[in-house]
């Protein structure tokens, strides 16, 4: 049993799937930036997110894809002394591109409008991935993500692990 769940394990990650990443496919997908930290100079200070969110894309050549997606983030702010602020909620809206090395291996580029409705912050991101199928158009997805933010409220810049699962259609 136990040579089985090893085989198992390993035929996920080296499998030839069917999944297309041709012109007129689609993507759908979902993600939740589980760990994404951030640090503010001018503050000493560091900013704990959670982020949920739903994506589509559309392959407009073979490989890639034009994103866009809505989403909800939930950030805290800790100082030095390790006292916290109050927390902050703001809904996303974000579009990209992304990029299929071979058919799992990604990496994308994006921006993203966070607002909560009185104010906005704009950030800039990229991340690389990787599709790990567990049917021929089912998969989970991990990934590292960068972000920068570019508006006065927010120049923070953040690392992130994502994780989710998505459908090639």
């Amino acid at each position: 049993m136990k040579k089985f769940l090893i085989f198992s394990v390993i035929a996920m990650f080296v499998a030839n799937v069917s999944a297309q990443n041709e012109q007129g496919s689609t993507l759908l997908f979902g993600q939740t930036t589980n760990f994404n930290f951030a640090y503010r100079s001018n503050e000493d200070a560091h900013l704990t997110t959670l982020q949920l969110g739903a994506d589509c894309g559309y392959f407009v050549v073979k490989n890639l894809a034009i994103t866009a997606g809505l989403g909800y983030k939930f950030q805290k702010q800790g100082y030095k002394d390790y006292s916290y602020g109050s927390g902050d909620s703001f809904f996303t809206f974000d579009a990209g591109l992304r990029y299929y090395f071979v058919k799992q291996l990604f990496a994308g580029a994006g921006m993203m409008m966070a607002t909560d409705f009185d104010e906005f912050a704009i950030y800039g991101g990229l991340e690389v991935g990787y599709d790990i199928y567990i049917s021929q158009k089912v998969f989970f997805e991990p990934s590292i993500n960068f972000f920068k933010g570019f508006s006065d409220i927010d120049k923070s810049a953040a690392f992130g692990f994502s994780f989710g699962i998505g459908v090639k259609l």
